[in-house]
């Protein structure tokens, strides 16, 4: 495989335009759409194929839908000439610009079946009211975050599936997998030997697990077929998909959504990155376990101790503490921490350490 820089973009790859070209003959465009507020994520990789008729697999973020049209006038094409757009999952980063891409272009839409059933409620004041529930949840606090959560909800409210996806399902040379964890509705998506994994494997950063506490909530949302159990919601949901596309036959390259190419280089990965991000998540385990043993329970200075090396302020200490939920859920499954208070309060350890073994054979 070739790869090459056609356009550089800033150091952070945004407005960026890279090309893979293989063998085979399969020539893969990646479009740097930055995001439409400052974050050091850089931007998300909208991937541009010509097969069997122009795709699209995330679009990108609302409001940068001028960055994505450059890109495609770069390469020899227009918003209009689009066949078929990809949603990897429904997060604002992902599929802000969709709802005028397909406008523009009357293209299909592909995207997991819960995709629209998720986008026809109000995610936000759902993950809101319940997280409020939980007296020592920390509030989202910070105005231009939930300015720009709402924007996006009303902007793809009950934007419609055209082809509604499953696990296995086809499209011509696109070959789906339904890998939950990060979000219910993620998928990765095959062409030949590549695999585009949207948020779900990603180079240099770990993905942001979900909490399996948002599985209620959601539960009745759901079709019926999602409510005998949470497959689809946390840390340990998110392994095992994990481990699900570890063991999808010939992927020779993983194209990621984020930090796929950073100040002026490719950041290339395989399927060898997963057991790096499951080891990653098993020391976050043992961190935690280790600063509860040692007589932290109060959870935000937790959350602080865990995250050290962060100045946590505003939606980072937000995240930071909901992604530590995530593996205390691990640790309260195995049996390693109890929380005596309910409702995450009053956190002790057991004294065991089953964590791995969950982990391990999940």
């Amino acid at each position: 495989m070739e790869h090459k820089i056609l356009l550089p973009g800033d150091d952070q790859g945004h407005n960026a335009i890279l090309e893979y070209q293989f063998p085979n003959g399969i020539k893969i465009n990646a479009v740097g759409v930055p995001q439409s507020w400052d974050t050091p994520l850089g931007p998300t990789w909208s991937y541009i194929i010509e097969h069997d008729e122009l795709t699209v697999i995330d679009p990108g973020c609302y409001g940068t839908i001028t960055s994505l049209k450059d890109g495609l006038e770069y390469l020899g094409h227009s918003l209009e000439s689009v066949g078929s757009v990809i949603i990897s999952h429904g997060h604002m980063d992902h599929d802000g610009n969709t709802k005028e891409l397909i406008a523009r272009s009357g293209a299909n839409l592909y995207a997991h079946e819960l995709y629209s059933i998720l986008k026809e409620v109000d995610r936000w004041q759902i993950e809101h009211e319940w997280r409020g529930s939980h007296s020592n949840f920390p509030d989202m606090e910070d105005p231009d975050v939930i300015d720009r959560v709402s924007v996006n909800e009303k902007h793809t409210r009950n934007l419609k599936i055209t082809h509604p996806v499953q696990d296995g399902q086809t499209l011509g040379n696109f070959e789906f997998y339904y890998t939950p964890g990060h979000s219910p509705d993620e998928l990765c998506i095959k062409l030949d030997n590549v695999l585009f994994s949207g948020d779900h494997i990603l180079p240099r950063i770990t993905p942001h697990p979900s909490m399996s506490l948002s599985y209620e909530p959601f539960k009745n949302i759901l079709p019926k077929s999602y409510q005998g159990g949470n497959e689809y919601y946390g840390l340990l949901a998110y392994i095992k998909s994990l481990k699900k596309a570890s063991s999808i036959d010939s992927i020779d390259l993983v194209l990621a959504a984020h930090r796929a190419y950073r100040y002026g280089q490719f950041n290339l990965i395989d399927l060898s990155r997963i057991p790096e991000i499951i080891d990653h998540h098993k020391e976050r385990c043992v961190e935690i376990l280790h600063l509860i043993e040692t007589g932290v329970r109060d959870l935000t200075e937790l959350t602080h101790k865990t995250f050290s090396n962060r100045v946590l302020e505003g939606n980072q200490f937000y995240s930071a503490f909901t992604e530590n939920i995530s593996h205390l859920e691990i640790l309260r499954d195995a049996g390693d921490i109890v929380f005596e208070g309910g409702q995450f309060l009053d956190v002790s350890p057991t004294g065991s350490n089953h964590f791995i073994g969950l982990i391990d054979n999940c």
